[in-house]
């Protein structure tokens, strides 16, 4: 992987970041769907990839969430270009590939909060889709509810952008030199994780440091109620041995421990010399046994394939945890 390769995955975790959750957008959508890395044209719809291969996108990150029925939803993409010309044009084309997707059954509407905000709406799919440019980012919107109600789908719309622009007014932009330079472990987060290998290697999906928004959507249900529970604010996540994840304090840490020792059920052998570990066995073939470990405002988990070496992973973990000073 190439220091630009290396630029694109830490640029996609820090997107990931500020692009928006499902209840920042409406309470309804409290069921995040999984967040996607877009590294190239590859990763976006086949309508969209000639668009913004065309106009010379960077990297991007989608995400999205579903009210409890299922039938109201929100998906919402956010791309970045090199310039914002690059980004309008792509808003438009964008916006137009996805009307003629199915012209006669599309209409074109306006969010009035949103003069510049390209949209259209389908009332045999009660659906609507928006396409708005913000400097060098575009945000694609996809909204869609159980009746054909374009108040009640643009209202959905105009809050999904409200509750995305103050995110990406935060974030600037990133040249590609910006990309490269970015720091993989600015919070020393990895430094505090049981890491397999001699160096890091930043990859979105396999190695990477997230604030709490960037990990709720990746993160499976369980870790998004305990993001809060103890005010969680950076996880860091090695795939190949677990993660760590930084709670407000040593009291939330327990919080977290104690609910995550609730959530497993029966537990199987702890390691020694560990205070307050726990282990489960799981069904994960390559993860059978997680290890939970505790130290000051910290929380980890490691996982192997045999007890044994799941016990050695959390003793050697925990000890890295202690030794950092745990602050």
């Amino acid at each position: 992987m190439s220091k630009t390769e290396f630029g694109a995955e830490l640029a996609i975790t820090r997107l990931a970041g500020f692009v928006a959750a499902g209840t920042e957008i409406d309470p309804r959508l409290r069921n995040e769907l999984a967040g996607k890395a877009i590294r190239t044209s590859r990763d976006v719809d086949d309508r969209l990839a000639p668009i913004v291969e065309r106009n010379g996108m960077m990297f991007g990150f989608g995400a999205g969430a579903a009210a409890e029925s299922a039938t109201t939803w929100v998906r919402l993409t956010v791309l970045q270009f090199p310039e914002p010309a690059a980004a309008r044009t792509a808003a438009i084309e964008v916006e137009a590939a996805g009307f003629g997707a199915a012209p006669k059954a599309n209409a074109p509407v306006t969010l009035d909060w949103y003069p510049d905000a390209k949209a259209h709406w389908r009332q045999d799919i009660p659906s609507l889709d928006a396409a708005l440019a913000r400097g060098n980012y575009l945000i694609i919107v996809n909204v869609a509810q159980p009746r054909p109600n374009l108040a009640a789908l643009q209202d959905l719309g105009k809050k999904t952008i409200a509750a995305q622009l103050p995110l990406l007014d935060q974030l600037p932009s990133l040249s590609v030199p910006e990309m490269r330079a970015l720091d993989h472990d600015p919070q020393d987060m990895l430094r505090r994780t049981l890491h397999p290998k001699a160096d890091f290697t930043p990859s979105f999906d396999r190695e990477a440091v997230f604030n709490a928004r960037g990990f709720r959507h990746v993160a499976p249900e369980l870790w998004r109620r305990l993001l809060e529970v103890g005010g969680i604010d950076a996880v860091a996540r090695v795939s190949e041995v677990g993660l760590v994840a930084r709670a407000r304090d040593p009291k939330a840490a327990t919080l977290v421990l104690n609910d995550l020792r609730t959530a497993a059920g029966p537990t199987t052998a702890a390691p020694t010399g560990v205070p307050d570990a726990f282990c489960v066995e799981n069904t994960a073939a390559a993860a059978r046994f997680t290890c939970t470990v505790r130290a000051g405002r910290y929380v980890a988990q490691v996982g192997s394939a045999q007890l044994q070496d799941a016990h050695q992973r959390a003793a050697a973990q925990f000890a890295i945890l202690v030794n950092s000073g745990w602050m």
